[in-house]
């Protein structure tokens, strides 16, 4: 009766050390798993940081404002960089957001599509350019931004300022042949009242 008492009570014994171990181990699982979806959501927030902050929209020119062109009627666009370093190898292309107009993507538009412009490096700040379209017509415009960032990756805010990570670089992207008419972005449009004219 002791023997066997004794023997249950080491069974017992075990039992509760081989649950506790389990329960351990579980622990420190669960421990690592949530550390690890931790640091992969830091890491996604750190590689998005900066792309976070470029963004891009359309404003409408006075009257007067309007550069004489037969082809394009242009139509300001702000280019707001609120990072601490630059962005390259920007395009802005015109886009439809509603009703009849441009295609709703840019990439849809095709390499040759001419309602675009080109800014090599995109400061940070608050810029400006002017975006040839041609026309409202019947559907609203809009605009979206394509670059790359310091770390080398590349995004596109669509006009709906929804931000997506891209593949290769935004000339690859849209399939835009060489040499690009790149632009370079002059004026800061928070200090500088700006009139009709392609900032260069």
């Amino acid at each position: 009766m002791n023997g066997d008492g004794m023997t249950c009570d080491r069974l017992i014994e075990l039992a509760v050390q081989i649950i506790s171990a389990i329960a351990t181990a579980a622990a420190v699982i669960v421990a690592l798993r949530d550390s690890h979806r931790a640091r992969n959501v830091h890491d996604e927030d750190m590689r998005r940081r900066q792309a976070e902050g470029v963004s891009c929209w359309l404003e409408d020119l006075g009257p007067d404002d309007h550069p004489y062109d037969s082809a394009f009627l242009y139509v300001r666009t702000v280019l707001s960089n609120k990072s601490e370093s630059p962005v390259y190898n920007v395009v802005i292309t015109c886009v439809g957001i509603q009703g009849n107009g441009p295609k709703p993507n840019g990439e849809l538009a095709g390499p040759d599509y001419e309602c675009r412009s080109y800014i090599s490096v995109l400061p940070p700040g608050s810029w400006s350019t002017l975006l040839p379209t041609h026309g409202r017509g019947m559907g609203i415009l809009g605009s979206e931004i394509a670059f790359t960032d310091a770390r080398g990756t590349s995004w596109i805010r669509r006009a709906n300022g929804h931000l997506e990570t891209i593949d290769t670089s935004p000339i690859n992207f849209y399939g835009i042949s060489l040499p690009i008419p790149w632009e370079t972005c002059d004026l800061d449009i928070s200090d500088t009242l700006i009139h009709g004219r392609r900032w260069v």
